[in-house]
């Protein structure tokens, strides 16, 4: 079974073709600043192509195509209902789109749970009958497992949203209109305002002529600058706050931390690991905390399956 899967990312849109489970042929495409849907869109369908080519088969032969789509996606309607990066795919038509060019089928789905079920499936929590994935980077996107199955919810939103959740009420307004998310306090559209408020490392950071982002900052907190150290301590404190609360909440065996600020894992995880077990209403030995194994691959992925379980009628 042939299946292609595309990650509409802010900064790049990856893509995949895949065959039993395996990445066969892959690709990146740059987003331009003004984020034009249609325009990309264009370069996408371009992309397609191009994989099936590099492969040597024909539409026909392929099983369908997976969108992993940053905002809120309902599946059943497959359609973008809310997005902040690509706001004119509001209510654009997907499943015909990919008929009209392939004949293929079509599904589409929110980049965290794309990126979740490839981890559950093939990854960190495969084998898992309840599991909790937060994934931290531009947002803080979150998939959950219950009994063997992803929750959706009536507006396919459950356990989709964590990083919504409120974790200061006196805290400023959300980008989603909420006060005080997890999102709006740690990610890495917040991370200028945080590096702001520490004079000690905003001035070094100047000086030094440093791009800021979530990888230089634990770069700077392993070589103990004191303002890093403040700063990167805060994030994993909000980190580890909205962890309990997942714990509390969902009950897993597993919890998955994936996303590109995982890419000081070294640093988060044993930090993380500590604060769950201080603070969670549970045995540390009741659930694993583990870094997602698959990297960028999670969400093609997870593209795979949700066609394979499409082409076997069971998608969940």
């Amino acid at each position: 079974m042939y299946a292609i899967s595309i990650d509409m990312g802010g900064t790049y849109v990856k893509t995949g073709i895949l065959k039993d489970e395996k990445i066969l042929e892959r690709g990146r495409i740059p987003v331009a600043d003004n984020r034009d849907f249609d325009f990309l869109l264009f370069k996408v369908n371009d992309e397609i192509n191009r994989l099936l080519i590099s492969v040597g088969i024909a539409s026909a032969q392929l099983s369908g195509i997976a969108i992993a789509f940053p905002g809120l996606v309902d599946s059943r309607k497959m359609r973008v209902t809310t997005t902040h990066k690509y706001p004119s795919a509001v209510n654009f038509d997907f499943k015909k789109w990919a008929t009209t060019n392939w004949d293929t089928e079509l599904v589409l789905i929110n980049d965290a749970r794309m990126a979740g079920i490839g981890e559950w499936k093939a990854g960190a929590g495969k084998g898992a009958q309840n599991m909790v994935m937060l994934t931290l980077g531009t947002g803080i996107g979150s998939f959950t497992v219950v009994d063997g199955r992803m929750l959706k919810g009536k507006g396919y939103r459950a356990g989709n949203l964590c990083g919504h959740l409120t974790l200061d009420y006196k805290a400023d307004k959300c980008e989603c209109g909420n006060l005080g998310c997890a999102e709006s306090l740690v990610s890495t559209w917040k991370l200028p305002s945080l590096i702001k408020k520490d004079k000690d490392l905003f001035e070094f950071v100047k000086t030094h002529n440093i791009e800021m982002t979530f990888k230089s900052l634990f770069d700077l907190y392993r070589s103990k600058h004191s303002g890093a150290v403040r700063v990167a301590e805060y994030c994993m404190n909000i980190w580890s706050i909205l962890t309990v609360n997942m714990i509390h909440t969902f009950d897993p065996e597993v919890l998955v931390l994936g996303g590109g600020v995982m890419n000081s894992a070294d640093l988060i995880l044993p930090y993380m690991k500590k604060e769950v077990e201080k603070y969670c209403w549970l045995d540390k030995d009741e659930i694993v905390i583990e870094h997602a194994s698959l990297g960028e691959d999670a969400s093609l992925t997870g593209g795979y399956f949700l066609i394979k379980e499409l082409a076997d009628n069971v998608l969940c």
